[in-house]
């Protein structure tokens, strides 16, 4: 989609390859992209900077491999994208989302060991969706993770809880969902029998979220809520860092943000000097 959307705008511009721009077209183009309105309203902010970010990739390409002779703005700024917040729930309020499935149906126990999951070990949506159930090994209480951003690889731990409902789950659940012959996948969508859809966790969870009354809760969210409650709780940053799969305790600390403003707000309304 984003290659379409460059090559219409170029079209229009009479432009036959990538070799006749310059920067006056990567400048106007980035002017269309931020105010020309899309059939569903503004584009957002983020991809502005996603398709900004594939043509200069390509155009670099290009330019190494003598396609094009140089890059027309090789040291061009990418639109700025502000840093939104993300709402965090507390732990009554994860234990409201947790207790929404109904784990008598089998895909609300599906949901529900998704939910515990994504919430224990702080897995990203694509991590969670590329399970496979060999990669859950209950004798060893660990959660292989072969497909972490940037291609790396990591263990997380099974804590006792989520022991119980994969155990559950692997055992009965999700025979129950049906999965196709030869379906590798931990989690199948009751339909197809096959591994989710990548956008399934993250319409599960707005609809046990809003059922609950956090209608504002995301899977990143709750990626955020297993960090900052773990840190709450008194565990190393080094060690939720490992968790989580970040290559820079700096990625670590923006999690943290959170549990450091609680603390900033308790400080000021308890210390005689604050």
């Amino acid at each position: 989609y984003h290659f379409q959307v460059v090559a219409a705008f170029f079209q229009e511009r009479g432009l036959n390859g990538p070799g006749q721009l310059v920067r006056a077209d990567l400048d106007a183009f980035q002017r269309f992209l931020e105010t020309a309105p899309t059939r569903r309203g503004a584009r957002p902010a983020n991809q502005v900077l996603a398709i900004m970010g594939r043509l200069s990739r390509l155009l670099a390409w290009a330019a190494e491999n003598a396609l094009i002779f140089a890059h027309p703005d090789p040291e061009r700024a990418l639109p700025h994208l502000p840093e939104i917040p993300i709402w965090v729930p507390t732990v009554a309020e994860v234990k409201r989302l947790l207790a929404q499935p109904n784990t008598f149906t089998s895909v609300g126990l599906r949901d529900r060991v998704m939910l515990e999951l994504l919430y224990s070990t702080g897995l990203r949506r694509a991590e969670c969706r590329a399970l496979n159930l060999e990669d859950v090994q209950l004798e060893k209480r660990q959660i292989v993770v072969r497909c972490g951003k940037g291609s790396k690889f990591r263990l997380v731990p099974i804590g006792d809880r989520l022991y119980d409902w994969l155990l559950r789950y692997i055992e009965t659940g999700r025979g129950n969902v049906r999965p196709a012959a030869g379906e590798k996948a931990l989690f199948v969508s009751s339909q197809s029998g096959k591994r989710l859809a990548i956008n399934t966790a993250q319409v599960m969870l707005e609809r046990h979220a809003k059922a609950c009354d956090l209608p504002q809760l995301t899977l990143h969210g709750l990626r955020h809520a297993c960090a900052t409650h773990l840190l709450e709780a008194g565990m190393e940053l080094r060690h939720i860092q490992e968790l989580l799969g970040h290559s820079r305790i700096n990625s670590t600390v923006r999690y943290a943000q959170v549990a450091i403003g609680q603390l900033q707000e308790e400080h000021r309304a308890h210390h005689p000097r604050p």
